[in-house]
């Protein structure tokens, strides 16, 4: 019973954290949803986007307009 009691105490930020990471992984899906071979959906695409304008020297050099 005291187990059940100190869990209920505890502050609500590690459920606060977990709500919040679970809103940016829905947000963060794709508009059109399409499962790969696997039936698995890559959360990780980024869509339609511009031509990158600038290079780097070496790695972490500052980026440089091409």
């Amino acid at each position: 019973m005291n187990s059940i009691i100190k869990q209920q105490s505890e502050p609500r930020s590690n459920l606060d954290a977990f709500v919040w990471a679970l809103f940016l992984l829905y947000a963060s899906r794709p508009s059109d949803a399409e499962p790969d071979e696997t039936g698995r959906y890559f959360i990780g695409d980024c869509g339609d986007v511009p031509e990158r304008t600038w290079t780097r020297e070496q790695t972490y050099s500052p980026a440089q307009p091409k």
